[in-house]
C-alpha cells in the first residue's frame, strides 16, 4: 500500500509543478504581448505627431511626446534635407526601444522606419 501512495504522491506533486510552470510561462506571455503592443501604439501615436508637425513644418530639432499611462517618446531630427530623418527613444513602463524614422517634407508621409536600432 505504501508503494502505491508514494506513486500517486509523486503523480499529483508532478502535476502541480507542471501547472506552476505553464502559468508562469503564460504570464511571461502575456507581460511582454503587452509591452510589444504598448511600444506599437506609442510609436503610431508618434508617427501620427510627427507626420502633422513636419506638415505643418513645425517641428522642432527634439522634443517629446508624453502618453498618460502607455509612456513617453523623445525624438531628435538628425538630418534635414531633402528627407527628415527622425531618431525616436520610445519607453513604457517597462521597456524601451530606439527607433529611426524618415519622413519625406513635402508630401509629410514616412518612407522608411526601422525598429529596435542600437543607440
Amino acid at each position: 500500500m505504501l508503494p502505491l501512495t508514494m506513486v500517486v504522491s509523486i503523480l499529483i506533486l508532478s502535476l502541480i509543478i507542471h501547472s506552476i510552470f505553464l502559468l508562469d510561462s503564460e504570464r511571461h506571455f502575456y507581460q511582454s504581448a503587452h509591452a510589444v503592443f504598448q511600444l506599437r501604439q506609442l510609436r503610431e501615436n508618434a508617427f501620427s505627431e510627427l507626420g502633422r508637425a513636419v506638415k505643418e513644418k513645425t517641428l522642432p530639432e527634439k522634443g517629446s511626446f508624453h502618453y498618460d499611462g502607455t509612456g513617453t517618446v523623445t525624438f531628435t531630427v538628425v538630418s534635414d534635407g531633402a528627407e527628415k530623418v527622425i531618431n525616436l527613444l520610445l519607453k513604457s513602463s517597462d521597456r524601451s526601444q530606439t527607433d529611426q524614422v524618415v519622413f519625406d517634407p513635402e508630401t509629410a508621409r514616412i518612407t522608411r522606419w526601422q525598429e529596435a536600432i542600437l543607440p
